[in-house]
């Protein structure tokens, strides 16, 4: 597996926050069986690489919570959570430096996720008109690179879980945008296929096969 290392960053600074805004606005392709939706880890891959400091004990808060509301809400009853609620185990007190920030996820409407069976579930937002791009900056000892995202009116598709393990994957023409500027000039655009978030990392597919992807460690930062 080949990594492109970015750095390693905080939930004080700014990257972490572009990462969880991935999880609040992911939304899912319909899953139809008891099975991964996102394409296992390659050897071959390339990958952006950085690591979130501070931030598992709170992804995994927030996986056992979705597990409790996916396990236990009525079936024919969505449960919702703001984008808010889905930043916050990444973002950390990056909300109180990036007032903005906070305010832009604040605005969005809420997800709406709905159970199929014990482990899929299908889930829907519709973002309308306002605020539907965002943008952060990582530092690092070559310079500064900016990742930005923009979201479509409306994101929907199917999850896949585990007790330990979210996965989601989008419906073409509904992914999320993204553009990485890197520190030396270089540009990489495209759209978020899939994600894998479990309590150790969180794995960003893109939906270009050849092109790199990205991967947030929660483990051995230093």
């Amino acid at each position: 597996m080949g990594r492109i290392e970015l750095g390693v960053v905080s939930n004080q600074l700014r990257m972490s926050s572009v990462f969880a805004v991935i999880v609040t606005v992911c939304s899912l392709t319909p899953a139809v069986a008891q099975q991964p939706v996102c394409p296992p880890p390659s050897p071959s891959q390339l990958y952006y690489a950085t690591c979130g400091l501070r931030v598992m004990m709170p992804v995994r808060r927030f996986l056992t919570e979705f597990a409790v509301d996916h396990l236990f809400k009525p079936a024919s009853l969505p449960f919702e959570r703001s984008p808010l609620d889905l930043v916050a185990p990444l973002a950390g007190s990056q909300f109180e430096a990036d007032g903005d920030l906070s305010e832009q996820l604040g605005s969005l409407a809420p997800l709406r996720f709905t159970r199929l069976d014990k482990s899929t579930g299908t889930v829907d937002a519709a973002f309308g008109e306002g605020t539907r791009s965002f943008s952060a900056a990582l530092e690092v000892p070559e310079g500064q690179h900016r990742l930005s995202f923009e979201l479509p009116e409306r994101l929907a598709g199917g999850y896949w879980r585990t007790p330990e393990v979210l996965q989601v994957a989008f419906w073409e023409g509904k992914r999320i945008a993204f553009v990485l500027e890197l520190a030396d000039g270089q540009r990489r655009e495209g759209g978020i296929s899939c994600l894998s978030l479990s309590s150790e990392s969180l794995r960003l597919v893109t939906s270009d096969p050849i092109a790199p992807d990205f991967l947030l460690n929660f483990r051995e930062c230093r």
